[in-house]
């Protein structure tokens, strides 16, 4: 008598159904615990790293900076917003005086409110928003900035002539009145002699 034993044979090639199935899911459980504990632990060091930041020292970076370039600016303190928004809290700009024996002029801003896209940061581009409310008038503007041109708006409303820096020293007599000032400007690959747009100065 001869006797022949066949191996076993399945579809799955020796393999028990349905345990290849569960180990993928299992798989694909394991690999959502890893991403919703990374994003969450993600989330805390932005958070602890936001909420740490030396704020103080970075107004005084920002302010030592502005006068290598000449420029007498002091900031008090910032906060930062996660979603690109910057708060510059009590900002003076010194202005040197235009004859001798004159006191510098200072002109305060309580606080001057930025923000970044960062939507168009992240694509190499820039995109800012500036915001200032001052005792008497009101500054905003707009810089945004890619490969093929840069565009600058800026509206200066309600300001009094006596709070322009400098304009009561240049002009050696007493000023009244309102300034308001209109600018829009498209500049191809950010050249400014190249400059389209208009300015206009009402007083």
């Amino acid at each position: 008598k001869l006797t022949v034993k066949l191996p076993n044979f399945t579809m799955t090639r020796g393999k028990i159904p349905g345990k290849g199935g569960s180990g993928l899911r299992s798989l694909r459980r394991n690999f959502r615990k890893i991403m919703l504990w990374g994003s969450v632990g993600l989330v805390f060091f932005v958070l602890f790293a936001w909420l740490s930041l030396p704020t103080r020292a970075l107004a005084w970076r920002i302010s030592h900076e502005a006068k290598v370039r000449g420029y007498v600016i002091d900031i008090e303190d910032i906060s930062l917003s996660p979603f690109g928004g910057v708060t510059l809290e009590n900002v003076q700009w010194t202005f040197a005086p235009s004859r001798a024996g004159q006191v510098p002029t200072k002109f305060v801003v309580e606080e001057i409110d930025v923000d970044v896209g960062l939507l168009a940061l992240a694509m190499g581009e820039i995109d800012i928003d500036v915001a200032a409310e001052l005792d008497e008038g009101t500054i905003t503007a707009h810089f945004e900035q890619s490969a093929e041109e840069s565009a600058f708006a800026l509206e200066i409303a309600d300001l009094p002539l006596y709070g322009v820096p400098k304009a009561a020293q240049a002009l050696n007599a007493p000023l009244r009145g309102i300034l308001a000032i209109k600018v829009d400007l498209t500049m191809p690959e950010g050249k400014f002699s190249e400059a389209e747009g208009s300015i206009e100065l009402t007083c």
